[in-house]
């Protein structure tokens, strides 16, 4: 989970820690800068990614235009990598100076503030400000954010994670779709799949000190009704549900059934889509309009989405991997504005439609499923009704809780993934140890 989509896609043009980059909005309107009735508010933005700086933007000049907003914005706007944003921000907050009115979190680095007390002396507590709109939303998307029962941000998507797959290389292969089990995934891919050359499915092997991606496991693992932690913190790793969903991806890895990549997102990751090493991938909703179109752009029309094939024990046929929470400072002297264009983007009707039609983050208001701005067909999957796959899934996708070790369970985990997936140690005892070790450092 060290490795986020956003980080992945726009480190490259980032700016340094040390310098912002100021976008001006001076689109208040003439009878307002006449009559002087707007409050002129400069808003210290801060995010890992160019999705949000263009989404914000956008709401920040429709509120100063609103004869019902007080506020003209301008955003000045700080964009680093997620772990470098968050970083700086908890320098600034620890000098007092120079913070942000509001902050992107990512949400493997929100594990940062819930150690002694930060979100606490940092955020604003937004538990109130969203109490009589909080049943509205998927209550899962609540939990990432929330320390102590009190809620410090807001969910910018829903990144439920399905199978996606090429029609037409299992039209080619006699193979019917969708798929309705991990099992006959598996099945599939021993007698049909592999003798062709190629895979059911690719993951990231990488591990060892300084993290790794478990993002494979993890979604596979809440799918299969694991969590890391509970919700009271308490670590939940060590697992029967944890060591078969370790087992199902060694086994692949081994029988061919599944790609191990050294880097997922990078050239290796890149050469298998182009080279269709892999009929299909487990993956959130971003990975569509983020990987697989500007990786491939060739193979529009060829792929298709299903809900996740079943484990035969249990669990859902979705997942969630990814996110990021927005939230406002608690100290910063335009909080109220902040909040303000904070509520206007993301908790309302519109703003989550505008959302997904904008940057395609999924909606985490439960009642906007059913706009028929979610329907219509999506020509990289072949005109299929992507949103109406995503609806039916939307309900029933699992918690994903947080702890203060987040990252710690990363780089544990990782490690002992990696010695898993290179043959190393089994099933059992990579779970058993990394569990060990998180558990060593948690006291």
């Amino acid at each position: 989970m060290s490795l986020s989509r956003r980080q992945l896609l726009h480190a490259a043009g980032a700016a340094s820690l040390g310098a912002a980059t100021t976008q001006r909005l001076h689109r208040r309107s003439a009878a307002a800068q006449t009559a002087g009735d707007k409050e002129p508010v400069t808003i210290q933005f801060w995010t890992h990614d160019q999705n949000y700086i263009d989404f914000f933007t956008a709401r920040a000049a429709e509120l100063t235009e609103s004869p019902d907003s007080p506020y003209a914005y301008e955003l000045n706007i700080t964009q680093a990598p997620s772990a470098d944003i968050i970083t700086k921000a908890v320098a600034a907050y620890s000098a007092g100076r120079g913070i942000p009115d509001t902050v992107g979190i990512e949400i493997s680095q929100f594990s940062r503030f819930m150690q002694r007390g930060v979100a606490e002396q940092t955020l604003l507590d937004l538990t109130d400000r969203v109490a009589e709109l909080r049943d509205q939303f998927f209550e899962s998307r609540w939990a990432p954010y929330t320390v102590d029962g009190r809620v410090y941000a807001v969910e910018s998507g829903y990144p439920l994670s399905v199978y996606y797959y090429r029609q037409d290389l299992l039209d080619e292969y006699g193979v019917e779709t969708p798929l309705e089990t991990w099992d006959q995934v598996m099945q599939i891919g021993r007698e049909v799949v592999v003798p062709q050359g190629k895979a059911m499915a690719a993951i990231s092997t990488t591990g060892g000190q300084g993290g790794g991606d478990i993002t494979q496991f993890g979604l596979l693992f809440q799918q299969r009704g694991g969590t890391f932690f509970d919700a009271a913190g308490n670590l939940t790793l060590d697992t029967p549900e944890a060591v078969e969903v370790a087992e199902l991806l060694a086994t692949g890895l081994q029988e061919g059934t599944i790609l191990g990549l050294t880097d997922f997102y990078g050239g290796p990751g890149a050469a298998a889509m182009q080279q269709g090493a892999t009929v299909g991938y487990f993956m959130p909703d971003w990975f569509e309009t983020y990987v697989l179109q500007p990786t491939v752009p060739d193979q529009e029309g060829l792929w298709r989405i299903q809900p996740l094939p079943a484990f035969a024990g249990g669990g859902s046929r979705t997942s969630v991997w990814g996110g990021t929470g927005f939230a406002v400072s608690r100290d910063s002297p335009v909080a109220e504005a902040t909040w303000e264009l904070l509520r206007y983007g993301y908790l309302t009707r519109d703003g989550q439609i505008k959302r997904w039609q904008e940057i395609k983050y999924l909606p985490t208001m439960a009642e906007v499923w059913d706009d028929p701005a979610l329907t219509g067909p999506d020509p990289f999957l072949g005109g299929q009704e992507a949103g109406q796959v995503y609806k039916e899934l939307a309900p029933t996708a699992p918690t994903q809780y947080q702890s203060p070790f987040w990252n710690q369970l990363t780089v544990e985990l990782a490690g002992q993934l990696a010695e898993l997936y290179n043959g190393r140690t089994s099933p059992a005892d990579a779970i058993k140890n990394a569990a060990a070790a998180i558990q060593a450092e948690m006291g």
